[in-house]
């Protein structure tokens, strides 16, 4: 848990490299035994239906919170 925390502050505060982000969830799938490939791009996917939309969260809402400009580039998320 406390490398994921430390994931998730080095990313909200310095920002990385897409591939530095996918060997740090490299790392977390291998300490958590995750039998699945994982990369920034699922990892985003997921937040965005899992955690938010089905979660009743707006799309607007979830657009901002991924840096997107334009929510027509959500519009294809499964609601």
């Amino acid at each position: 848990m406390e490398t994921i925390r430390l994931l998730i502050t080095i990313i909200y505060f310095q920002g990385i490299s897409n591939q530095k982000m996918n060997s740090y969830l490299k790392e977390i799938v291998d300490i958590c035994d995750i039998r699945k490939s994982l990369t920034f791009h699922l990892a985003r996917h997921t937040f965005a239906t899992t955690v938010t939309l089905a979660n009743g969260v707006p799309i607007e809402s979830v657009s901002k919170m991924l840096g997107q400009k334009k929510l027509r580039q959500h519009k294809s998320m499964p609601k």
